[in-house]
């Protein structure tokens, strides 16, 4: 298991910067997120570019190559919220070139309720 601490700011935006744990269980091929807030710039850009170049974890698809886009090889889940936390499952997906490049974040769950973890 490896966590990686990041801290991301939001670069000509008033949005506010947003500190992110990265949970990485090899063994599962899973990857959790954890953060106070959602903010999908901030999470496209750790999933599509930060776990990618700095940790070789890829855990999203990358589309333009037809419906049979092929799954991300790491599960993605997203950890919001304060003292009890909710989970979501997410997949996320950089978009064709034709599309500018940009990357779609999509939420389900919520997966289960976490009450007291880090």
């Amino acid at each position: 298991m490896q966590t990686i601490d990041k801290f991301l700011k939001h670069t000509v935006s008033c949005l506010p910067d947003e500190i992110f744990r990265i949970t990485v269980d090899p063994d599962r091929l899973l990857v959790t997120i954890a953060s106070n807030a959602f903010d999908s710039a901030l999470v496209g850009w750790l999933v599509t570019r930060i776990l990618p170049d700095q940790h070789g974890i890829f855990a999203y698809r990358e589309d333009g190559s037809g419906w049979d886009v092929p799954p991300a090889p790491y599960e993605l889940r997203i950890r919001l919220g304060g003292p009890t936390r909710i989970e979501l499952g997410a997949q996320v997906v950089r978009l064709s070139r034709d599309l500018g490049g940009s990357v779609a974040v999509r939420l389900s769950g919520p997966r289960k309720l976490v009450a007291g973890e880090s």
